[in-house]
Parts: structure tokens; sequence; C-alpha cells
């Protein structure tokens, strides 16, 4: 299932880092999916009125130039976000990969694809270094396959407003685009069935497509203040397929589906004050297959929409991915795991002048987060949850907390467990931290716990209350008492 796991992980965090929305297509909860209209709005004259170099000059251009108006937005989130990260949890967290949109296209052509990180920071991965990374190596991408590198050896033949170009391969598998030289023949054997085709509506707009074997790759379309790359994850399938031929190696994957999109929108490219619409969305319902029998599928649905400001310092994140499932089969023959969400919905805003963070209408899309790892089940339940939080660690509630789980597990040797934890909070209910590994309510309330535990040893169920002025300290006591000592006051 690594596999599976690491298209979807990286996927979503690539676009934090790189891409924006409007469209029409429709997904499963009727909401548009997002999409540009080629064309729509450019005044530019015809295509063809244009001579095919600067058709090409202006394809590579308007490609990557959405993307580098996008970046001071990724940068305001990475900021916000990391002073931020301390409310949400103070958990170490490591992050292994992430998917350069610079090399989506590339993978099977030699490619490291993945930009490792490992770090105790969540947001290294769209840490402004990393942003400006990605810029780079997506004007160097185009330039190469679009054949406007240096090396003036690429070749381009027109025909009416389309234009065949075959690039430089060495090139193009020798630049900087490309991270590691040990697998330049491996990029050299696989760009042989790589055709990159340019259809121009304008001298503006138009669509680069990048097939392989002659079935669509990559398509990357492209305007004046606009642009949106899609991924056909069935013809990435076959290029990994080759590789994997190439290498003499074993794929981990019997069989990938679906498409993925990122949509890049302009409002202002000026330096200092860039800002735009950043989408990352499956257009078509995903279906990743291992050979170990694990699955993956994720509905079609705008993943998330990031607008960002840069002259104001604001951005903000709205989710709206589809239903997601898991299955994740245990090579040493245990019981398979598994895990199933109708969805992620909600907005979060940053603003860098407070340091504060916004969230509304947080949620599973009204239905019940559920999985089952290692023979434990577990389910959780959240209404829409809204709350205003600043980097003080300092946060007020904006829509009443409502949140249940519950887990039970059977173990042969242990016997059966169950838990029920629900815990609730009117809206205004503000908490507060007040020391170290401590928080106080500080105003409305009262922030309610019932829980219940049975066990083949007994029961115990109970109704812990948290009014304004109470305190939670989460280490006094926890060696005796896990559950007292996390609600225990000073």
């Amino acid at each position: 299932m690594a596999k599976s796991l690491f298209l979807l992980t990286a996927g979503s965090l690539v676009i934090l880092a790189s891409c924006g929305g409007g469209g029409s297509d429709s997904r499963g909860s009727g909401a548009p999916i997002a999409a540009i209209e080629i064309g729509a709005g450019d005044t530019s004259p015809a295509a063809d009125t244009v001579a095919t170099e600067v058709l090409q000059q202006r394809a590579a251009s308007n490609a990557a130039r959405a993307i580098g108006a996008n970046m001071a937005g990724a940068r305001t989130v990475s900021t916000d976000a990391n002073t931020l990260v301390g409310i949400a949890s103070d958990a170490t967290f490591s992050a292994n990969s992430a998917l350069s949109t610079s090399t989506l296209l590339n993978d099977g052509f030699g490619l490291d694809v993945i930009a490792t990180v490992d770090t105790n920071d969540p947001l290294e991965v769209i840490s402004p270094e990393t942003v400006d990374t990605l810029d780079i190596d997506t004007d160097r991408l185009l330039l190469a396959t679009l054949g406007l590198d240096a090396s003036g050896l690429a070749t381009a033949s027109r025909e009416g407003n389309r234009i065949v170009i075959n690039p430089d391969d060495q090139a193009v598998c020798e630049g900087e685009v490309f991270i590691g030289d040990d697998h330049l023949q491996q990029c050299l054997e696989l760009i042989k069935d790589l055709t990159v085709q340019l259809d121009a509506v304008t001298e503006q707009s138009g669509q680069i497509t990048y097939l392989y074997q002659g079935r669509p790759l990559l398509e990357v379309i492209y305007g004046p203040n606009a642009a949106s790359y899609e991924l056909d994850l069935g013809t990435y399938f076959n290029v990994e397929s080759a590789a994997a031929a190439f290498l003499n190696q074993a794929m981990e994957v019997a069989s990938m589906s679906g498409k993925v999109r990122l949509v890049m929108h302009v409002e202002n490219a000026s330096s200092g004050n860039e800002s735009g619409t950043v989408t990352l969305a499956v257009p078509e319902p995903i279906a990743i297959n291992d050979v170990d029998g694990s699955q993956l599928s994720l509905a079609a649905s705008n993943i998330f929409t990031m607008t960002s400001d840069a002259a104001s310092g604001t951005a903000s994140i709205e989710l709206g991915m589809g239903a997601l499932r898991m299955l994740m089969t245990d090579p040493l023959g245990g019981a398979d795991s598994t895990f199933s969400m109708a969805g992620l919905r909600g907005v979060l805003s940053f603003d860098e002048q407070t340091e504060g963070l916004t969230v509304s209408n947080f949620s599973f899309a009204g239905a019940p987060l559920r999985m089952n790892i290692d023979g434990v089940t577990a389910q959780l339940s959240l209404s829409p949850l809204g709350f205003i939080a600043s980097a003080a660690g300092d946060m007020v509630l904006s829509q009443a907390l409502n949140l249940s789980v519950s887990a039970s597990a059977n173990d042969p040797e242990f016997g059966s467990a169950t838990v029920a934890l629900r815990a609730s909070a009117p809206a205004g209910t503000s908490i507060t931290d007040s020391d170290l590994l401590s928080e106080t309510v500080t105003a409305g309330g009262p922030l309610s716990l019932n829980y219940s535990v049975t066990s083949g040893e007994g029961s115990a169920n109970g109704l812990i209350t948290l009014a304004p002025g109470s305190c939670q300290n989460t280490a006094s006591n926890y060696l005796n008492n896990p559950l007292q000592g996390f609600i225990s006051c000073q």
C-alpha cells in the first residue's frame, strides 16, 4: 500500500506549493470541479497569425506564470501555518515524501520525484525554499520539453495551429529539473515514447499535451491569467511499468486509474502584490490497487482550493475532498486494516499580520470517519466545528463543539474492551494556554466530557465538566490514572 499512500499524500502536499480554480464538470457532491476554458477572456491575436516559435514561448511562459504568481500565497500559508502548528498539536510529525509539480510528468523519465523530508516540522514541505525550487524547476521543465532550451537541437513541425515538438532528449534528461545522474539512461530510454503536442488557440492561450505511447499523460491548459495541469493516472501507470521493466524491478501497484488536476488563476502578478487561486481537484475518481491486495479510492472532488493575497498577507484554504476509502493488507498475514470517510469540509483562513487562524464548518462531510486497525475498530463523528486561534495559544469556539469517539477491540489473549467519549462545548467557549501542558476555560462553556470504558475487568463511566476558571492538566497524575490526569485541575 506504500505506493498508493505515497500518491495520495504527495499529490495533496505539492499543491500547497504550486497551483488554482473555477470551471465546469461535476463531482459527487454536485459542486463544480475546477477547470479552465481555453481562450476564455483572451483577446490576443488568433494563433494562425502568430509565428511558431512565439507560440512555443507564450505557452511556456503562461503555463509557468500562473504557478509563479501563486508562490507568494504558498509562502503565506507556510509562514502562518508554521507559526500556528503548535495550536493544533504538540506531537512530533515526520513527513517522508512530497511530489513536485514540475516532476509529475517525469517520474518514469529518471526523476527522483520524491522530495525527501525528514523533520519535526510538518510544514517543511511547503517552506519558502521548497516553493522557490518548485518555481525554478517548473520553468526549466517547460522550456526543455517545448524545445526552447539552450541546446538548439530540438525540432518542431506545424500543421495549422498544432505544433508537434521533438525536444532534445539529452537536454531534457540532463537538465537540472532531474535529480540524480544515475537515472539518465532510464530517462533517455523512456522519453523516446514521449510526444509533446501544442494546440494553440490564440497567441496567449492553448493546450500542451504530453503523450506517452500515444496516450495523454499530462495535459496543460494555459492562458494569460490561468493554467491547469491534469495527470492521467492510467498513463502514468504505463510509464511506471515501463520504468520498472527497464530496471528489471517488480511493480508494487497492480492497476491505477483516475485523473488529478491542478488549476491556477492569477488575479495580480506584480511583485509583492501577488494574488490568486490554487485548486487541487480529482476530475475522475481515483482507484489504485496494489499487488498485495491493498486498495485506495478517492471520489471526484475539489480536494482543496487556496486563495491568497501577498499584499495583505492573507490566505484561505477551502476543503472539499470527496469520499476516501483505503484497505491495507498485513504483509505478515494479520487482519486487513481499513479507513473510510465521506469527505472533508471546512475553510481555514490565515492572517499574516495577526498570526491568526480562523476555521469554520470543519467536518467529515456529515458522516462518521471509520477505521479498523490491528483488530481495533474506531469511529469518529464531528458536527461542523469553527474556532478562532492565535499564535499565543488562545482559542474561541465560533461554532459549538460536538465530538464523539468510540472504539472496540477483541483480543484472543486480553479479551474485549470498548471505549466511548463525547466532548461538547457551546459556541463562545474560550480556552487559553495557562501553563505547560495546561489549558484553562476562561469564558463561556462549559466544556463537557462524557466517557465510558468497559472491559473484562469491569466498567467505568462519568461526566467531567470544565466551567470558566477550570483547567485541565495533561501531566499531573498521568502515570497513575491517565484519564484523571488529563482533566485534573491545578
